[in-house]
């Protein structure tokens, strides 16, 4: 009437169109605009949802019809089974049945994705590469949408659903476009990594009516481990200039105080991906931690005679890491009451059997003392516990 037209609402997963013709470009080829695409404003954190005969245009393939109303359903091996009949009706179906389908499967991808079944996740991803084969340019109005669960379900914890969903998106696009797709894509994927980390709960990601108690906790501890892995391959793969492009996005799940409790985490995968993602952070974007340098000094130091193989690589990585980028570290913590204890221990212990990880990390962590130690005592205790050891 006149007015300004109100901007959509954004969805649940980011499911929203994109920009089809820059999406295109990062596909490897071009493509006319797309128009009359319509967000699906059903939430994706739900597993277990229901697709109205109605929600389908009528010029979809009957086959496809029904394949995907039983990718809704609540059984996982009927779930397994409609994917297994989707992946070989998109490798048989010509492309004009492939695009009528594609508006409807970023909601069903969104949530399988992250289905607590690992046999539905595995069928999601080796479907979904098949929808990236097959409908290439025209998957570029879509794009945006799959990006966040895409990009960090490269780190699920099922290898050969990780595998499936890291061989679909390498195959998406062309070696040199990877970077630049996802710094394209980067607002979706760190919202979605967002509310992973700092606003859902094992109760929020699954459906209370359908899922266990276990089951939802299986899941939200799966989603924690790949969200976490994949903000680390994020900062690891962009510059650190595309990676200040989006400041509030990062500094929104850095300053959360669920963030730092992660490296308390009792679930060692969790706490061993949390300090991946320091370490990546103080080596690209070591601004973003300024206003938590005590958080980080006290995290890392605290874990100092950490006995887990499965946590000692990635935290002496992160430790390290600090000692590098912020000086003057001991003023965040007390190093005679935290540091020296810890570090006596884990020299006479003998590093508690991760010596071929540790020691050589030693020196470097030595090189970085306060000058104002004494070094004479110092250096016999180091080396009389680590004589010890």
């Amino acid at each position: 009437m006149g007015g300004k037209h109100k901007q959509a609402q954004r969805t649940k997963n980011n499911a929203r169109p994109s920009s089809s013709c820059r999406s295109a470009e990062l596909l490897g080829t071009t493509v006319p605009q797309f128009v009359g695409f319509s967000a699906m404003k059903e939430s994706t954190a739900m597993s277990g949802f229901s697709l109205a005969t109605d929600d389908m245009d009528a010029s979809i393939d009957p086959n496809f019809q029904l394949v995907l109303k039983k990718m809704s359903k609540k059984d996982a091996t009927t779930k397994s089974k409609a994917l297994q009949e989707f992946t070989e009706l998109i490798k048989t179906s010509d492309i004009e049945a492939v695009i009528a389908v594609l508006p409807f499967w970023p909601r069903l991808y969104c949530v399988l994705a992250t289905d607590t079944d690992h046999k539905v996740r595995e069928g999601t991803h080796i479907a979904h590469h098949q929808v990236v084969l097959k409908s290439k340019r025209n998957l570029a109005p879509y794009l945006k949408q799959f990006a966040g669960p895409w990009f960090t379900s490269q780190y699920d914890t099922y290898a050969p659903a990780a595998s499936a969903a890291t061989k679909s998106f390498q195959d998406a696009f062309p070696k040199n476009k990877i970077k630049e797709a996802i710094a394209y894509c980067q607002e979706e994927i760190l919202s979605y990594i967002g509310e992973n980390l700092t606003i859902h709960t094992s109760s929020t990601l699954s459906n209370p009516k359908i899922t266990s108690p276990e089951d939802a906790e299986a899941k939200y501890q799966r989603v924690l481990i790949s969200s976490l892995h994949g903000y680390t391959l994020y900062l690891q793969q962009l510059c650190t200039d595309e990676i200040e492009k989006q400041e509030e996005l990062n500094m929104k799940i850095i300053s959360d105080s669920k963030f730092w409790k992660f490296a308390k985490n009792k679930v060692l995968p969790i706490k061993s991906a949390w300090y991946c993602v320091i370490s990546s952070i103080c080596q690209k974007s070591p601004t973003f931690l300024k206003k938590e340098y005590a958080h980080i000094v006290g995290a890392v130091f605290s874990d100092l005679d950490e006995s887990e193989p499965i946590v000692v690589q990635s935290l002496w990585e992160a430790i390290l890491s600090v000692l590098s980028t912020i000086e003057e570290w001991w003023q965040y913590v007390n190093i005679d009451k935290l540091v020296f204890p810890k570090l006596w221990k884990l020299l006479k212990e003998g590093g508690f059997g991760n010596a071929y990880v540790i020691f050589p990390n030693l020196l470097p962590l030595i090189s970085h003392l306060p000058p104002s130690i004494d070094q004479n005592s110092t250096f016999s205790l180091f080396f009389e516990n680590m004589f010890k050891g």
